[in-house]
């Protein structure tokens, strides 16, 4: 009787798990990326010199890989009520068909396009996880920005 009861139990519970949506798993292996590892002193954000007022300018944010499977998912960028930029990394974890993932990279860029329309000492926030304490972090960035 208890053999019965298993099988039945495991002929419900197959087509439960056939049943989990792609996008649900999707939004599972994405994650707010590492910006943060007290075991780095890595430089991660960087911007050419010299930043102009006026001129678009390519900001490259480096992430903490959580393993040889992790790749960039998307770079959010929003303003907070101040109107300072806000850049929030993603990654993703994507495993390889064969299921075995590669050597983790150092680092993994993300790149956005900014532009300040004024000189001065510019502000922003860079939003993720530390990687160490798996906790939310928050970076604040100073940019100085040309005439």
């Amino acid at each position: 009787m208890t053999h019965t009861l298993r099988a039945a139990l495991a002929v419900l519970l197959v087509p439960l798990v056939g049943c989990h949506s792609s996008t649900s798993l999707d939004e599972a292996l994405r994650e707010s990326a590492f910006v943060r590892s007290i075991s780095s002193s890595a430089t991660l954000v960087s911007v050419p010199r010299p930043v102009r007022a006026g001129v678009p300018f390519d900001l490259v944010l480096r992430t903490y890989p959580a393993d040889g499977c992790t790749v960039v998912d998307r770079t959010e960028l929003t303003r907070n009520g101040k109107g300072e930029f806000v850049i929030t990394p993603f990654n993703r974890s994507v495993v390889p068909p064969g299921g075995m993932c590669g050597v983790a990279l150092p680092t993994i860029a993300h790149t956005v396009r900014l532009s300040y329309p004024t000189a001065g000492s510019k502000h922003l926030i860079v939003r993720g996880r530390d990687f160490d304490s798996k906790a939310i972090v928050q970076m604040d960035v100073t940019i100085v920005v040309d005439p």
